[in-house]
């Protein structure tokens, strides 16, 4: 079962060991991180440490108040909820 987790304002769902190779499963629109959870134990029990985020103002993220930026500034969210988190990608 993957875990939901929490950091800077993100949410995440993770499955598999902090050692293993990590894969990194972004959603689409409009949609969230639960559209995954059947590949994470999947992929954990295959030897990856799967991570699906929530992307800002989607599924359990919190929602940000500045609009626009697309790619860019989901990529920055997601780089500052690794660091956050200390996620070693």
């Amino acid at each position: 079962m993957a875990e939901l987790s929490h950091a800077a304002g993100l949410a995440y769902r993770e499955a598999g060991d902090s050692n293993d190779r990590v894969v990194l499963l972004v959603h689409g629109y409009p949609e969230s991180s639960y559209m995954w959870h059947e590949a994470l134990p999947a992929l954990a029990d295959a030897g990856w440490r799967a991570l699906a985020p929530d992307l800002p103002g989607y599924g359990d993220s919190e929602p940000r108040a500045e609009a626009g930026g697309g790619i860019p500034r989901r990529s920055s969210a997601l780089r500052a909820s690794w660091s956050s988190a200390r996620l070693r990608l």
